[in-house]
């Protein structure tokens, strides 16, 4: 679940602490949205809609490189220096050219995928079902659904005040055959699971299912060490730099952290420095 958390104080309990969750008001997609007006201002010129194919390197100046960045639709863009912000697995495909060792190391990376149905339903409908932010079910379970948050609990502008939204999670390591189900099934299985579990047998009036393959980097034993390697194996690149979510952290803050560091070394470096 993307959301930041901050500690307040309970009302009922002044010396204790609970957490409360925090987000976005209309949802993540404002932060692309602030980041792309922000960028759009200051000049940037962004190239969204195409993919890209392959990264070719040639020697620019003793000691420096051009990348060049070839785009599906034919073009390609020179830069001095280039951050790959891709999953890992998109990122060794295009260093694997440049240098098989850190293709291969970050090819190993796994990721997991999931997938999440949000359904509304009246108020009324679900009333002594529905407590708190929601659960997550333990493995030990063997259950379908792993997760679900009552979002409207957690955030009541998400939904009228007669109305219910629950957002279900199911996949993960592991558990990722039910993604191979319609989406038809993928919500029968869930709703199945809110029956079982919650009492919750009436029909939603809304439901969508996103899918989100290969989306959840998974850091396994030894992953800081073949962090190590891969920046090892690109030291002779200078200038092209690695983020993301698939090595120092998968949380929101921890990518700003990230991205953060990755620009200020493309700054020392189109500046000249070398350390």
């Amino acid at each position: 679940m993307m959301t930041t958390r901050k500690s307040v104080s309970s009302p009922t309990h002044s010396n204790q602490k609970r957490t409360m969750f925090v987000s976005l008001k209309n949802g993540l997609s404002d932060l692309v949205a602030a980041l792309v007006h922000r960028l759009t201002d200051q000049g940037v010129t962004l190239k969204g809609g195409c993919a890209v194919d392959a990264l070719r390197v040639r020697s620019h100046q003793l000691g420096r490189w051009m990348y060049d960045v070839i785009l599906t639709d034919a073009s390609a863009l020179s830069v001095d220096s280039l951050v790959l912000a891709t999953p890992a697995y998109v990122s060794a495909e295009l260093v694997r050219p440049l240098t098989p060792t850190a293709g291969r190391l970050l090819e190993i990376i796994p990721y997991a995928s999931t997938a999440t149905i949000a359904m509304a339903y009246p108020r009324a409908a679900v009333s002594g079902a529905a407590e708190g932010f929601g659960f997550v079910v333990p493995r030990a379970e063997g259950r379908d659904l792993i997760a679900a948050t009552w979002t409207s609990l957690k955030w009541p502008h998400r939904a009228p005040p007669d109305q219910l939204l629950v957002r279900c999670y199911v996949g993960g390591v592991g558990r990722e055959a039910i993604l191979q189900l319609d989406d038809q099934a993928l919500v029968a299985r869930v709703r199945a699971e809110l029956a079982s579990m919650c009492g919750v047998t009436a029909a939603p009036w809304f439901v969508e299912v996103n899918r989100w393959m290969r989306a959840m980097p998974q850091y396994t034993l030894g992953h800081l060490e073949r962090l190590n390697q891969i920046e090892a194996a690109l030291s002779r690149y200078g200038g092209l730099i690695l983020t993301g979510a698939g090595y120092r952290g998968v949380g929101i803050p921890d990518c700003i952290r990230d991205g953060a560091v990755a620009a200020e070394r493309v700054m020392r470096y189109l500046s000249g420095e070398r350390s």
